[in-house]
């Protein structure tokens, strides 16, 4: 069985898939390929159990009226490389299907269309219940495989961890670049969130960088999204690293500034724990199997917690990430770290809670 996953949700939800993904290429034994935008795609690069991963661009990722022309252009070669592929099934990996994913369906032809949704649609031969409740992401995604085939029943599964595969050529040069020794504890502190309810002020990560280094033997990493914060499409936080660089470096505080998506995979794989506000490098941090300390604000941990690994899960009070304290962050890393961590020891609790 041949079988299309369409993926064009931001990089959390995308990396929420790869469970899904490795279920079918291994359980059901699909030869799996994915349709991704040029965003998300390095979320995909390096899956074994990925053949292909087929790329475009959104419109709004493009900066002028020619780089609009050319993705449209691409888009159609795209479709037109995706009919001769004749996939058995596609499946539209999202909350519910929406018009662009029916379309892009539409054009591959198809033998079956796999989506979430409440309103039926003519092109969409399967469509399963949202029924979200309580569910996490990759939990609900996962549900998607039921509908692929009827054996083995899909209750005898469960959703395993989600993956990212950093290239080894770029891991290979950040452990040079930042001077990592085998086996070194890392603290990567990543300051960016895209939506304003989940930005933690700089004075907070300031004050927790002091905490950290008064408590523990260990280095810790600066991360954050590149740019400047005007930046329409992408906005960025060099200015904030730079005020957070400024008044913590005396604590052991360095920035590493990775500026793509594929140099944070491979930066972030050197790490031996994570606190970042909830967004893509929370889901990146745990697809490489760290233990994450995650700051919600309008964000529902129950849905996006870090999955499958040893995790705390804040959530601000009045929904908004300043609500938590640097202590309370402070507190919440300590059951990830082991108590002989405190004196220089290598070994890493792996106890889990989630907390509101």
């Amino acid at each position: 069985m041949k079988i299309l996953v369409i993926c064009r949700d931001n990089i959390g939800d995308s990396i929420l898939a790869t469970p899904l993904i490795v279920h079918l290429s291994t359980i059901h034994g699909a030869t799996t390929d994915v349709l991704t935008n040029s965003y998300a795609s390095p979320v995909f690069s390096h899956n074994p159990h990925i053949r292909k991963v087929h790329e475009y661009s959104k419109s709004k990722h493009c900066k002028n009226l020619i780089s609009v022309i050319v993705a449209a252009a691409v888009r159609l070669k795209t479709i037109f490389r995706l009919r001769k592929e004749k996939y058995d099934a596609v499946i539209i990996a999202k909350s519910s299907w929406d018009p662009h994913s029916v379309k892009w369906a539409a054009g591959i032809g198809a033998k079956r269309v796999i989506a979430f949704g409440d309103e039926a649609h003519p092109l969409i031969d399967r469509l399963v219940s949202r029924a979200e409740g309580t569910l996490h992401v990759a939990e609900r995604l996962f549900r998607l495989a039921a509908a692929v085939t009827e054996a083995p029943p899909l209750h005898r599964f469960i959703p395993g961890k989600s993956s990212v595969y950093p290239a080894p050529e770029l891991v290979t040069k950040f452990r040079m670049t930042c001077d990592v020794a085998p086996g070194e504890r890392i603290i990567a502190l990543q300051i960016s969130a895209r939506k304003p309810a989940q930005q933690w002020s700089a004075s907070n990560f300031i004050t927790l960088a002091r905490l950290i280094a008064e408590r523990y033997r260990c280095r810790m990493f600066l991360f954050w999204s590149p740019g400047d914060s005007s930046n329409p499409m992408h906005p960025g936080d060099d200015i904030k690293a730079e005020y957070i660089i400024g008044l913590a470096a005396r604590y052991g505080l360095e920035a590493v500034p990775t500026r793509t998506l594929e140099e944070l995979k491979a930066a972030l794989s050197l790490c031996s724990a994570v606190v970042s506000s909830d967004g893509g490098a929370v889901h990146v941090a745990a697809a490489l199997g760290l233990p994450v300390v995650a700051l919600y604000g309008n964000s529902d941990p129950a849905h996006w917690h870090p999955w499958h690994v040893p995790h705390q899960a804040l959530r601000g009070s009045r929904e908004h990430v300043n609500d938590i304290s640097p202590e309370n962050v402070m507190n919440a890393i300590v059951p990830l770290i082991s108590p002989a961590g405190e004196q220089g020891a290598s070994a890493w609790s792996y106890a889990s809670r989630t907390s509101a």
